[in-house]
C-alpha cells in the first residue's frame, strides 16, 4: 500500500528505485486506496500519504518507466473475496465493478 510511504519524495523514490531494478520488459503492478474520509480516520495514528491516480502517470514517467497504465476501479464496496491458499483449485466470485 503506497498511502504508507510518508512522503512524496518517498515514495517517487521508491518508484525510481523500482525503475532501477526492474529488468527491461518487467512490469510494476502497484495498488493502492483512493483517499477518502474513512480511510484517513482508520489511520488517525499510522502514516496516510495517499496517492494522487492523476499524477501518478507523471510521476511513474519522471521515475524512468515507459508504457504506463494507470486504472482507477471503484468497487460497489462490498469486501473482495480471497481464498485460503488450499483452495487454489476454486475460483473466487468476480468483484463486481461499477
Amino acid at each position: 500500500m503506497l498511502h504508507h510511504i510518508p512522503t512524496r519524495e518517498l515514495q517517487d523514490g521508491l518508484f525510481a528505485e523500482v525503475a532501477r531494478v526492474l529488468q527491461t520488459g518487467g512490469v510494476f503492478i502497484a495498488s493502492d486506496s483512493m483517499a477518502n474520509e474513512g480511510l484517513a480516520a482508520f489511520h488517525d495514528h499510522d502514516t496516510h500519504n495517499p496517492v494522487d491516480p492523476a499524477a501518478v502517470e507523471s510521476r511513474l514517467a519522471a521515475a524512468g518507466f515507459a508504457s504506463i497504465a494507470v486504472h482507477v476501479t471503484i468497487s460497489d464496496g462490498r469486501p473482495r473475496r480471497t481464498l485460503p491458499l488450499d483452495d487454489v483449485d476454486k475460483k473466487p466470485e468476480p468483484m463486481v465493478r461499477c
